[in-house]
């Protein structure tokens, strides 16, 4: 079975997952005819990618079919670790995805998918080098927007989820049924972490993820403080 989760941020695993690749990949065992990669990470553009790609390696790229024109290839090392960029936007990442699962290059039925990339985050939560890891994935496109001049007195905002009736509620108090959306699409929200040993998983690496491993505690303390 595939199994899937996901980071906001690539660095702070990648710190975690560094000693074990490099270590593989000193052992002088070079690379096999067959591609089944133990874990495929997903970016979306260069720079996330290269957060990977400078700690990781040695990689050998992997031409595949279909892939976006500016990130043509797949990148594995030898720990059977890959680095798959898609190109930005819904588009991009479907048909890099598509193109990869269909093109029989790899054999991913027992590879571990991480989609990691950077994002922005509220600053009473994290800052900059914080790590979030999702346990839901929430497509935030699919959505409608009312012009604010138009929207009733009691709602908060003009955005709502397709077929929501009302914006209007209040922090503390029951959320109406009619504040969420029914999911007609069948593709609004995925839940990522289902069973007890990937929460397991889940709990360790964010773990590993420790506020230590980048430096950078005493400047979140001081930041949560002028919020």
């Amino acid at each position: 079975m595939t199994k899937l989760s996901t980071a906001t941020a690539a660095v702070a695993l990648a710190l975690g997952a560094l000693t074990c690749a490099r270590a593989d990949d000193r052992d002088g065992r070079g690379f096999g005819d067959t591609h089944e990669p133990k874990v495929m990470i997903i970016s979306m553009f260069g720079p996330e990618a290269q957060a990977w790609l400078d700690r990781l390696g040695p990689f050998r790229q992997i031409k595949v079919p279909g892939l976006s024109p500016d990130y043509p290839v797949v990148n594995c090392n030898r720990a059977d670790v890959c680095v798959l960029t898609t190109g930005m936007g819904h588009s991009n990442a479907a048909a890099s995805t598509m193109a990869l699962v269909f093109s029989r290059v790899f054999d991913l039925s027992h590879t571990y998918f991480m989609i990691a990339g950077i994002a922005g985050i509220n600053p009473e939560i994290g800052t900059v080098g914080s790590v979030g890891w999702a346990r839901y994935l929430v497509d935030f496109g699919i959505q409608w927007e009312i012009d604010a001049r138009e929207i009733p007195s009691a709602w908060t905002t003009g955005y709502l989820g397709i077929n929501a009736q009302t914006t209007a509620w209040s922090p503390g108090l029951p959320l109406p049924s009619t504040l969420k959306p029914p999911l007609d699409y069948r593709t609004e929200v995925f839940q990522l972490i289902t069973q007890q040993e990937d929460n397991a998983t889940y709990e360790a690496l964010k773990r590993g993820a420790s506020l230590k491993l980048v430096g950078l505690a005493p400047w979140r303390a001081r930041a949560l403080k002028r919020v």
